[in-house]
């Protein structure tokens, strides 16, 4: 068992019923959003919410479980492609609602290289402590 999945299972609680009816209520506000009001920045905001909210909505210790195989089996997807996406739509929506399109793009571009390789060094120091090759 590797450093994420302990992690994972010492400080994981499922979230409450509250919680869940909130994260639902967040997911379909911003579809119903993108359906009556489409454009590119409500589309990738209701995207960005489903991609986050959901799977820990319906299976919250399944998906725990699956994100620390994943880990495991693609270290490269947890470790680029997450930060990538996550970080990179997060940021563009934030600076979207005070910037234009091509300075928000721009901004979030960076701002997700720069997460990708936090997360480099984060995991390339956590694979060095623990002794393990990656």
């Amino acid at each position: 068992m590797g450093q994420f999945d302990s992690y994972l299972q010492r400080g994981f609680r499922p979230p409450t019923i509250p919680m869940r009816v909130l994260g639902v209520l967040v997911v379909v506000g911003f579809t119903a959003r993108a359906i009556t009001r489409p454009s590119f920045e409500s589309i990738l905001t209701a995207a960005l919410f489903l991609l986050v909210f959901t799977p820990d909505l319906i299976a919250p210790r399944r998906y725990r479980a699956w994100l620390a195989t994943l880990d495991r089996r693609h270290p490269l997807l947890s470790t680029v492609a997450f930060p990538l996406v996550l970080v990179g739509c997060a940021s563009f929506v934030l600076l979207r609602e005070f910037l234009d399109r091509t300075p928000s793009a721009l901004i979030a571009a960076a701002l997700a290289l720069i997460a990708v390789v936090a997360a480099i060094i984060g995991r390339r120091r956590r694979m060095s402590l623990s002794g393990r090759v990656d």
